[in-house]
């Protein structure tokens, strides 16, 4: 007798990907900007998106490692919060 096969890599993947739905790791936002934008991360299980809602309640998505690249550079070091985003110790 054949041992039983394993599932193809994409059902395996999306199994596990429903499982970790399952789990709610952060409710709250990854941060704040000196603009009062929020910042999510794994929202509604998007894990290959960072959300930002800014303080008039606009909402808007990075989805390209470019654009994730581009708003790390923005960030202040001599604002604290962002340093901490950035992650650098100011110097």
């Amino acid at each position: 007798m054949l041992p039983p096969r394993a599932p193809p890599p994409c059902r395996r993947q999306e199994k596990l990907e429903r499982e970790l739905e399952r789990y709610h790791i952060r409710h709250g936002p990854i941060g704040l900007d000196r603009h009062h934008r929020r910042y999510y991360w794994g929202m509604g299980g998007l894990r290959s998106v960072v959300l930002c809602e800014a303080a008039e309640g606009v909402w808007s998505a990075i989805t390209a490692p470019q654009q994730l690249d581009m708003l790390i550079a923005s960030l202040d070091p001599r604002v604290g919060a962002e340093r901490r985003k950035r992650g650098s110790d100011g110097d």
